[in-house]
C-alpha cells in the first residue's frame, strides 16, 4: 500500500472512531444505551420511522434495534402502527412520555453538537459532511463491486 494512502486511511478511520467514541462516552456518562440513543435520535431528529430504516441508517443489526424497540415500547415510550405502504413493517412513533424521555436525553446532546459546529464553523462542517458522505458512497460501491466479483 502506498504510504500516503495509508496515512489518509489512518486519518479517516481515526476521525470516525473518535466521533463514535465521543458519542459512546457521552452515552455512558449519561446512563444511556448508545443504540437506544440512536433510535431516539432517529425518531426525534431524523424522522426515520421504521426498524429497517434505523438499522440501515446506522449500520446496527436489526435484532439489536428490534430488542431496544421492544424495551422502549414496554416502557411506554414507543408505539408501533401498521405501515400502509409495506405490511411487513411497523411505523414507530414516540408517545408523550417517550417524547419527554427523548428530549431529556437529546436536548443536552444537541446543545453539545451545536457548540461543536459553532466552534468548527458551519461551512467547514458542511464540507466535512459532503466529503464524508461522498467517501462513504464510493467506499460502499467499491466494496459491493469487490464482493460481487467474488460471488
Amino acid at each position: 500500500m502506498n504510504p500516503k494512502t495509508r496515512t489518509l486511511l489512518t486519518g479517516v478511520n481515526s476521525g470516525i472512531i473518535k466521533i463514535r467514541g465521543a458519542y459512546a462516552a457521552w452515552c455512558r456518562q449519561n446512563g444511556v444505551n448508545y443504540h437506544e440513543m440512536l433510535i431516539l435520535y432517529s425518531l426525534y431528529i431524523d424522522d426515520i420511522r421504521t426498524q429497517r430504516a434505523i438499522s440501515q441508517a446506522y449500520g446496527v443489526p436489526k435484532q439489536t434495534i428490534h430488542n431496544l424497540i421492544r424495551t422502549l415500547q414496554e416502557k411506554g415510550y414507543l408505539t408501533l402502527s401498521p405501515n400502509a405502504s409495506n405490511r411487513q413493517e411497523r411505523i414507530l412513533s414516540l408517545t408523550e412520555p417517550g417524547l419527554r424521555y427523548a428530549e431529556s436525553i437529546l436536548l443536552p446532546l444537541l446543545a453539545l453538537e451545536e457548540s461543536a459546529i459553532c466552534a468548527m464553523g458551519a461551512e467547514e462542517v458542511r464540507q466535512m459532511v459532503d466529503m464524508t458522505l461522498r467517501y462513504g458512497a464510493i467506499l460502499e460501491k467499491t466494496m459491493q463491486e469487490a464482493s460481487h466479483g467474488k460471488a
